[in-house]
């Protein structure tokens, strides 16, 4: 077997027969966890672009190689850059994103979520093939999502997380998951985060761990909704680079307006559904 990477929770490697196998360290599998393998085990889903669990194993599963660069690599690999994509191939990135998410939502039997947007879990071979890795940390049912990105994480969680509740401690809501896939989209076309103001060199270095100064940052700015952008095009804030501003202002203006809905929201429920999400992106890219 070929070693595919590793983290905290264990190691992945490629197998002789061309699939991924995820082996837990020590103390990581937890019945939980093991409770989520079983029931993404048994899902009847047709989608390529969900690794769901193949088989299982005392030490981990087996499931499904992807192929590609991860989200983080396009996002800060200075030859082959997202920057440097054309507007109609980010906007089919989305739809693809989205439409793999749809697939989970799908699922008739449980409750899920995917929680856990993590840029190193979605793997991209081209505008229209994406992958969604490691998914047993997704929430099912009544088990929670227990890890996630703080600059992904809604205003609502951030301030549970504030109280000394633990992300176990509770469930996401459907509106927590609409922020995070607003984030999503907003980092593929803008190629920043919506909530920071850091110039395109310091956004670069908030994706990587090391960088916390940036991440909290964010935090602190999703905390006192602090949303620089507008809908005609402008930005508030002098401190956001020229070039996310010029990204921003190619944006269609119901893609602007979008994007202004739901992170300028008094009310959580008027964030953008997955759905109104693919209706404003489709309509986008056809009027190209």
């Amino acid at each position: 077997m070929i070693e595919l990477g590793s983290g905290r929770e264990g190691v992945v490697y490629k197998t002789e027969d061309d699939r991924a196998l995820k082996v837990f360290n020590a103390g990581r599998l937890t019945s939980e966890k093991l409770s989520k393998i079983k029931i993404l085990f048994t899902l009847s889903l047709s989608s390529p672009s969900l690794c769901l669990p193949l088989a299982m194993y005392p030490v981990g599963y087996k499931m499904p190689l992807a192929h590609g660069c991860t989200l983080l690599d396009l996002l800060t690999n200075p030859t082959d850059n997202l920057r440097a994509w054309s507007y109609s191939d980010k906007l089919r990135l989305c739809i693809s994103l989205l439409d793999a998410i749809k697939v989970l939502y799908s699922v008739k039997e449980h409750s899920i979520l995917l929680g856990d947007f993590n840029k190193e879990n979605i793997i991209v071979s081209s505008p229209t093939e994406v992958f969604f890795v490691d998914l047993d940390s997704i929430q099912i049912d009544n088990h929670p999502c227990t890890v996630g990105q703080r600059e992904f994480t809604s205003k609502e969680i951030h301030l549970k997380l504030k109280s000394g509740l633990k992300r176990s401690d509770f469930l996401l809501t459907e509106f927590d998951e609409r922020f995070s896939i607003a984030v999503l989209l907003f980092l593929i076309l803008v190629s920043q985060y919506p909530y920071s103001t850091n110039t395109i060199e310091e956004d670069e270095a908030v994706l990587f761990p090391a960088n916390m100064n940036c991440v909290a940052k964010i935090v602190d700015n999703i905390l006192h909704d602090r949303f620089f952008f507008k809908e005609d095009g402008s930005c508030e804030s002098s401190a956001i680079s020229v070039a996310s501003r010029l990204l921003w202002q190619d944006l269609g203006f119901e893609v602007r307006k979008a994007f202004c809905s739901t992170f300028n929201a008094s009310d959580v429920r008027l964030r953008l559904s997955l759905d109104s999400w693919l209706e404003v992106l489709k309509e986008e890219l056809l009027s190209l």
